[in-house]
């Protein structure tokens, strides 16, 4: 049964997408592994798609959009055909093969999921019903969230095991870190929560020093944290070549050895993390 990550921050620019879908790809070279993008935005699908890739499959198979929304309500780009909602869940996945035959699935996002936002009644629990039917053909699914406190973050939250913090060590994230912990916290006392999603940390991501400014920040973070990841991945522009290749990390052409040595690193100390909450 697979092990369900949401990376959420109410903050946007910390690398939440990128840290993500390199998470994803690492863990793709020995493990299966599901990508959701859960943000309108769908910037992880962009990562990863082209657009003629993209609209070919929204128009053919959906996206998560099609899973969360109403049946036949407008969309944001009107085509003259779009898959009934009862194509089943594994159809709406994109599989993904890099240069070096790492592969993993996505399920892509699109602009039309903020209409879940309008309209949100039962929406927290069908991405949790619709990934039942799948769950044991993943070791690892993780749920990319849109940068904002919405019914979204209750879909995701329901659907996951744990709850993983990407920051940067600025004092907006310190800001924002406290909003983090009330949302999960009314999550636990508003819902069932049938996973009984955990904390897994924070991860402090885009470091540039540390420099003194950045661990004040990172003291001030880690004394409301359940738990800091000893990790830190430091801001490089190896990750905007990623993205600009649509490559994981690993294998981006001049990509530094330290950015890519921090994500496998990463990977690493997650999995003794999940272990350890796991009671070993």
């Amino acid at each position: 049964m697979a092990v369900t990550i949401s990376l959420i921050n109410m903050k946007g620019g910390v690398g939440k997408t990128t840290l993500a879908v390199n998470l994803a790809w690492v863990l793709a070279r020995r493990n299966r592994v599901l990508l959701v993008d859960l943000d309108p935005q769908f910037n992880a699908t962009q990562y990863l798609m082209d657009f003629e890739s993209f609209e070919n499959h929204r128009t053919s198979a959906g996206t998560i959009a099609d899973v969360l929304i109403e049946p036949n309500r407008p969309r944001m780009t009107v085509t003259s055909k779009r898959q009934s909602r009862t194509t089943p869940l594994r159809k709406r996945f994109v599989e993904l093969q890099s240069q070096t035959g790492r592969k993993m699935y996505l399920l892509p996002s699109e602009l039309s999921l903020s209409k879940a936002v309008k309209n949100p009644q039962g929406v927290e629990y069908k991405l949790f019903k619709s990934l039942t039917a799948v769950v044991d053909d993943f070791d690892y699914i993780f749920i990319d969230c849109a940068p904002t406190d919405s019914v979204l973050t209750a879909t995701a939250l329901m659907a996951s095991d744990y709850l993983l913090v990407p920051m940067k060590p600025d004092r907006f994230s310190i800001l924002g870190y406290g909003q983090i912990l009330s949302v999960l916290q009314e999550f636990r006392e508003t819902y069932p929560d049938p996973h009984d999603v955990e904390d897994l940390g924070v991860v402090f991501t885009q470091v540039h020093g540390p420099s003194e400014m950045e661990l004040e920040c990172m003291a001030a973070v880690a004394q409301q944290a359940s738990y800091i990841f000893g990790v830190q991945l430091p801001y490089s522009n190896s990750y905007l070549r990623s993205i600009l290749e649509q490559t994981p990390l690993v294998e981006t052409r001049f990509a530094r050895r330290l950015t890519v040595g921090s994500i496998q690193d990463l990977v690493a100390e997650m999995q003794d993390r999940i272990n350890e909450l796991a009671g070993g």
